[in-house]
């Protein structure tokens, strides 16, 4: 593919050159990139569009919190931006897209999609994730309410079939639909990038007692020591369908969130981290973060300078249908159904932190 990055260990390109330096720090290019209180995000099918929304923005400050004193520009862009965040939630509860009034729809939306399928629920990781950078007093309660509600436990919620003997029963659902929607065997999926996510969040506040943690857990260990993962990314996880991500974001719960129970997974982890396929640089990025935090030796010498190309998540456009439509699966899987989402804010955020000591 034409954007793998400089190297699987080398500091040469696919070309055989070196990549060329950037013209500044990575704290130079965050900087850069941020305006209106969020750092710059690309959605991108049939065309790229800016984007706006809250999950970017809420990884970029929990790496940044773990790269040490920050210049004072890009300090003051993380109180803007944890300001910014705040407008995405109603209540605990975030949502993905910006909202407006309890509405959040895609930004910069071309007409044609302009329709009530593009408005969002709020959905488990974003708002996981907004609560562990804001930290609101009095909203972990009523967020592990909702975990606990939104499970996927008939007779309320089912799994469809092409997420079922998964060992994905009792776990976390990746949305939170309005009671309104509500009836009995509603289908609605599970997804491990969202699940390492909420472990992250639940594991640094203290609480694996949740409901619905046991099961979680669980249910990341047997998708990441059968291969699972490896072998059938989409199936584990719409947004995330590529390994590496997924194994990035497991680890980082499982270290930065102190869930002891999946660090057994670490040789694991490590060892197909080792083995797959890196297709960009986010993705090289990603790696190089998860063997440092599970103090694993590095593969790549030198990092590429980050370019914005690689998704970190998708969008799968027929996430839906295939709920009903098991036999859409290959179709679905296809990244040419997938609405990617970029960042080259993140990718300098991840690279500013593998450059502190």
């Amino acid at each position: 593919m034409n954007d793998v990055p400089p190297d699987e260990g080398s500091d040469r390109s696919a070309h055989g050159r070196r990549p060329a330096r950037p013209v500044a720090g990575a704290a130079e290019h965050l900087t850069r990139l941020f305006a209106d209180g969020e750092w710059a995000t690309r959605r991108e099918w049939l065309r790229a569009r800016s984007d706006r929304n809250a999950f970017v923005s809420a990884n970029i400050l929990l790496i940044l919190e773990r790269c040490g004193t920050l210049p004072d520009a890009l300090a003051q862009q993380v109180v803007e931006a944890r300001r910014r965040l705040a407008t995405y939630r109603v209540g605990h509860r975030a949502y993905f897209w910006p909202l407006a009034g309890t509405r959040s729809t895609m930004a910069d939306a071309p007409p044609l999609w302009r329709h009530r399928l593009l408005v969002l629920s709020p959905d488990a990781d974003d708002s996981a994730l907004v609560q562990l950078v804001l930290k609101d007093a009095g909203f972990d309660d009523p967020l592990i309410s909702d975990l606990a509600t939104y499970r996927a436990s008939p007779p309320r919620f089912a799994l469809p079939a092409f997420q079922r003997h998964l060992g994905a029963e009792h776990t976390w659902l990746t949305w939170f639909p309005g009671p309104e929607t509500w009836h009995d065997h509603k289908l609605e999926t599970v997804d491990l990038g969202v699940d390492a996510n909420v472990l992250l969040y639940l594991g640094t506040i203290g609480r694996l007692d949740a409901p619905g943690t046991a099961e979680t857990i669980a249910f990341v260990a047997e998708s990441v020591t059968s291969g699972r993962v490896a072998r059938e990314p989409f199936r584990v996880s719409l947004s995330y369908p590529r390994p590496v991500l997924l194994l990035y974001l497991v680890a980082r719960a499982a270290a930065w969130g102190g869930v002891a129970a999946l660090r057994a997974l670490d040789g694991a982890i490590v060892d197909q981290l080792r083995t797959s396929r890196i297709d960009s640089t986010v993705e090289l990025l990603c790696r190089e973060t998860a063997l440092r935090i599970l103090g694993a030796p590095p593969m790549a010498r030198s990092f590429p300078t980050p370019d914005g190309r690689g998704a970190f998540y998708v969008w799968p456009l027929l996430g839906l249908p295939l709920q009903r439509a098991p036999m859409l699966l290959p179709l679905a899987a296809a990244p040419v159904t997938h609405v990617r989402f970029t960042s080259e804010a993140l990718e300098w955020a991840l690279r500013l932190w593998l450059e502190t000591p």
